[in-house]
């Protein structure tokens, strides 16, 4: 939620949907009928593809605009092989995915609804506009709750500092220096 409260959600089992070649665990959203517990608020859609060797269709919404992260393994989408640690684009108009796995293979799919304005997107923050990123990135830096906590961590993962960072002046709006 944007704007709301931080939040977290543990969900010990999650939906699946059996591929001619493998599973798809429905991580958030719905997929082919197995619809994920998860929370959402926006119409989106995160699914885990453990794939044999083989070709598999995805089912997919024709008005969501998709993408493609092949974590381990070998694929092809229409022919164009896509590397590990690689983002497909698929963009949106589609009613199914075709996907050939060379190997065992896992990938990521994220799809949902096109957003009408552009997006901004460092690190885990993603934001309408590029002060909002610094405004994000100051918050988690000095830890003022934004956030929340996930039950049972303690220790935070440090961000990345901005490519685009210092801003002019050379410190932060909150009036101190910035840590190289």
């Amino acid at each position: 939620t944007r704007s709301g409260a931080p939040g977290f959600e543990h969900h010990a089992t999650l939906p699946s949907l059996r591929l001619a070649h493998g599973i798809a665990t429905v991580l958030v959203g719905g997929l082919g009928g197995a619809e994920s517990p998860a929370r959402r608020d926006t119409e989106h859609v995160g699914a885990d593809l453990a794939l044999e060797r083989g070709a598999s269709e995805v089912p997919l919404q024709p008005s969501y605009e998709y993408a493609l992260v092949v974590m381990d393994g070998a694929v092809s989408v229409e022919g164009e092989h896509v590397a590990p640690g690689r983002l497909a684009y698929l963009g949106a108009g589609r009613a199914h995915l075709g996907v050939v796995a060379s190997e065992r293979s896992r990938l990521l799919l994220l799809g949902g609804v096109p957003f009408p304005e552009r997006l901004y997107m460092w690190w885990n923050l993603v934001a309408r506009a590029r002060e909002e990123i610094d405004e994000a990135y100051l918050d988690w830096e000095h830890d003022t709750g934004r956030f929340g906590r996930v039950p049972g961590r303690t220790e935070r993962i440090e961000a990345p500092r901005p490519m685009w960072w210092p801003p002019r002046g050379g410190s932060d709006r909150r009036g101190g220096l910035l840590r190289s």
